[in-house]
């Protein structure tokens, strides 16, 4: 018996060598190793979302666009196919929103979605026209959301906010623009 453990006391030293001696893994260089060992370990570690997330490719109108037609469309094209049943758009509300939200100048539940095939594009109409000469702002998934908008494999995309300007300007009431000046009529009958 002393002897079975005296050999396997033996084999246990060997292998506490290998282990220790910097010869055992000849090619993998250390740093390498580490950036392997890194890399592996982010992958079992990190969310999904931040591996592969859903992103907004783009947008229609444009950010910051100027001179857009009162009846635009909004369409917003994503990098993934999205959960099309994600996307819920609520009244304009400050504690809670749906997962696009707009500024207060526009009804926000007057916006229709409809989704393209893959479900990467989606147009919002406005029933009726946006209001002339404003700044509209939208966000997607704004911080106090209550219903995100998510791709079909639960990626949530990242908060997003654009503005676009409508075209035309609030009527004034005398139809006279402020910097024509002023104009006088005297109009004088004699019977």
């Amino acid at each position: 018996m002393g002897t079975f453990r005296t050999t396997a006391h033996a084999t246990e030293t060997k292998q506490a060598s290998l282990i220790m001696n910097s010869n055992f893994l000849p090619s993998i260089r250390p740093l390498r190793l580490a950036a392997i060992l890194t890399t592996l370990l982010g992958a079992l570690i990190l969310p999904r979302q931040l591996m592969a997330q859903v992103s907004l490719v783009s947008v229609a109108p444009n950010y910051n666009a100027t001179g857009v037609p009162v009846a635009a469309s909004l369409v917003f094209t994503f990098s993934k196919p999205m959960d099309d049943t994600s996307l819920i758009i609520l009244p304009n509300n400050p504690l809670f929103s749906g997962s696009i939200s707009f500024s207060a100048n526009v009804t926000a539940t007057s916006f229709t979605p409809t989704w393209n095939g893959d479900l990467t594009e989606v147009t919002l109409d406005y029933a009726g026209n946006l209001p002339a000469g404003a700044l509209i702002t939208w966000t997607i998934n704004a911080a106090n959301t209550t219903f995100p908008l998510a791709s079909e494999d639960t990626d949530i995309v990242p908060m997003t906010t654009g503005s676009f300007t409508t075209a035309g300007a609030i009527c004034d009431p005398d139809g006279i623009p402020d910097e024509y000046g002023s104009v006088g009529l005297f109009k004088s009958v004699t019977y």
